[in-house]
């Protein structure tokens, strides 16, 4: 085979180009990593700002209040309440997005339920979803009638149960140190 200047050339052009190119894919492919785990960082920073909210003094006895007598919540610890769902929700949503776009690995159903679990175990904040959800139903009607199954699975004294079986568990090993 006879190989001239100009189809040697070509040759090399070709083998350069291809090695470029396979380099753009390899950094699209780390930029691409980069941007998962900043979302991953951002989503962990954002639930960490509503957990924070639980651990103030003043709301720690609102959020107490509406797992053991909801009822007597006041309008203004209920605005309270709101802003704090508001947020989970909003994370909920954020979570869902990230998924059918295919930027979140993982079932979004078992995110759900995890949620559903955490922050919809009492009476008030299922109350609370039945009338939000009709804000939601409009823009995502997918997104809702999942949360719902999810938040529906929650007995509604999942909350309350779950600190007082904490009790329970501390008491039972005072007597047993006594």
């Amino acid at each position: 085979m006879n190989l001239n200047k100009r189809s040697l050339v070509e040759i090399i052009s070709v083998l350069v180009l291809t090695g470029g190119l396979v380099l753009v894919a390899y950094q699209i492919n780390q930029a691409t990593s980069i941007a998962s785990a900043e979302i991953t960082n951002e989503s962990t920073s954002r639930w960490r700002a509503v957990d924070g909210t639980r651990q103030g003094e003043l709301f720690a006895a609102v959020l107490a209040k509406s797992y053991e007598d909801p009822a007597a919540l006041t309008v203004a610890e209920m605005i309270e309440l709101e802003a704090y769902y508001m947020g989970v929700v909003d994370q909920m949503s954020s979570a869902y997005t990230m998924s059918t776009t295919g930027y979140r690995a993982g079932s979004i159903e078992a995110y759900f339920s995890q949620g559903a679990l955490t922050y919809f175990g009492n009476p008030f904040a299922k109350a609370w979803w039945k009338q939000y959800r009709q804000v939601m139903l409009s823009p995502n009607p997918e997104f809702v009638a999942m949360f719902d199954a999810a938040i529906e699975a929650v007995s509604e004294t999942k909350n309350l149960d779950q600190y007082l079986e904490i009790r329970e568990q501390l008491n039972a090993r005072r007597n047993q140190q006594k």
